[in-house]
């Protein structure tokens, strides 16, 4: 009887254990991987599953966790790391035309550019990727032979150009608000005006190599670029306001609207791109420290509004190239590639661009230098600040763009325009902020 009553003792407490695990059965508690005292009236005995390792009960749950490769959780399982902005000034009437340097605010007159991104990282991966969307506006002018004189008490333009004799010819009268509208200068310069703006949002993916190999970017670019001449473009009335309440030399460019590339017109853009990012050199004891990268990209313009003339068709295809670097001193805190102080340069190959935003139309490629500071406000936060940099352009000019007419037809008069030479561009300030937000 005994070892029946055993046995059976064995055989239900092995069924409970297995199917009631971490049941309260009133003060007695049956855990499968504990010894249980199951005496009725005489010895207990005892038994034991011979469990690895003790597991402890558990609440119910409500939820059922997603394993670490379920599909849902790859695919959105990102961490967001920081946020920044970035703000860009460029005339070629830059900082060094007060030292010397070439610049007559003609070609590529003045820009600016603004911008927001955002980093994210895969929390099981080390990739990163960057998205940001910028805006970016310049104006190019055209000068065109002769002047403006204002009538103040007719409220009238007089507008003079040379023809192709070299004779001074009346263009036309024309009746405007004089009073309202123009400063005590009573003659203004000719030129004719085209703006360009883009819009555009960028996706980076950086994926990193190992330890001292450097890393690879490769993304691609997605925008809307405009080119217009028309009365109400947005370069020559920025340029105009800013001349009539700064009381100085002024520009007259509604006589000479659509010359450039005779109105409005919009491209599609789209543009992969791939850089090299080569391993940070540490000198003279990691005061010193030397970055630099290597990019290439093709920009494909595809025309959404008819063109009128030559001048506005852009080339379908943009082969890019780069080659930057920088030479930094006394490390930036948290920090692994910045310096607080760096000097940067690079070349950059653009034979075919049309509307390059750097330098002049024609301009096949720039050389860069600048000045640059970095610094952190706090553990999160960080910036720097651009001062000067300049543009100079190297290579032949290429007589096929926009500004390379040597005359306009207006109205039944062919006058003639200034020839173009190879201006040096500069940025007037450029600042960028970057807030932390992952660990």
């Amino acid at each position: 009887m005994s070892n029946a009553f055993s046995q059976t003792v064995e055989e239900v407490a092995k069924d409970v254990s297995l199917a009631l695990t971490g049941l309260d059965i009133g003060k007695t508690h049956v855990n499968n991987c504990s010894e249980q005292d199951l005496s009725v009236n005489s010895s207990p005995p005892k038994y034991n599953c011979h469990c690895d390792q003790e597991e402890k009960s558990k609440p119910k749950k409500k939820l059922i966790p997603l394993s670490d490769n379920h599909p849902l959780k790859k695919k959105y399982n990102i961490q967001l790391l920081s946020v920044g902005s970035t703000f860009k000034m460029v005339n070629d009437n830059h900082l060094g035309h007060f030292m010397g340097m070439p610049g007559d605010d003609y070609g590529n007159t003045f820009g600016g550019d603004v911008g927001a991104f955002a980093n994210f990282k895969y929390k099981e991966s080390e990739k990163k990727i960057k998205v940001g969307v910028n805006y970016r506006m310049r104006q190019y002018t055209k000068p065109i032979k002769g002047y403006s004189i204002l009538d103040f008490e007719n409220n009238m333009v007089d507008v003079y150009g040379v023809n192709e004799e070299n004779n001074q010819v009346h263009i036309g009268s024309f009746n405007r608000d004089l009073n309202e509208n123009e400063n005590s200068n009573n003659w203004m310069y000719n030129q004719a005006s085209v703006t360009l703006r883009v819009l555009d949002v960028d996706l980076l993916i950086h994926k990193p190599a190992f330890k001292g190999k450097g890393s690879l970017d490769y993304g691609l670019s997605l925008g809307v670029k405009e080119l217009n001449d028309n009365l109400n473009q947005r370069g020559a009335v920025l340029q105009d306001n800013h001349h009539r309440k700064s009381e100085i030399y002024r520009f007259q460019w509604d006589t000479f609207s659509n010359l450039i590339v005779g109105g409005s017109h919009k491209f599609a853009t789209v543009e992969p791109k791939v850089s090299l990012n080569f391993p940070t050199l540490d000198f003279f004891g990691g005061v010193c420290r030397l970055n630099s990268t290597a990019s290439a990209s093709i920009l494909f313009n595809n025309a959404i509004t008819p063109n009128r003339t030559p001048s506005s068709t852009l080339n379908l295809i943009e082969p890019k190239a780069q080659v930057d670097f920088s030479i930094g001193i006394i490390p930036l805190k948290r920090s692994k590639k910045k310096s607080v102080i760096e000097f940067g340069g690079g070349v950059k190959v653009d034979p075919l661009n049309k509307t390059p935003l750097n330098a002049d139309p024609g301009t096949q490629g720039t050389a860069r230098g600048g000045l640059k500071f970095n610094g952190n406000l706090g553990k999160r936060i960080s910036f720097y600040v651009i001062p000067i940099e300049f543009y100079v352009p190297i290579g032949k000019k290429n007589l096929h763009n926009m500004l390379s007419n040597e005359n306009f037809m207006v109205g039944d008069q062919v006058i003639q325009t200034d020839v173009l030479t190879k201006d040096v561009i500069g940025s007037w300030g450029e600042i960028g902020v970057v807030i932390k937000l992952g660990k």
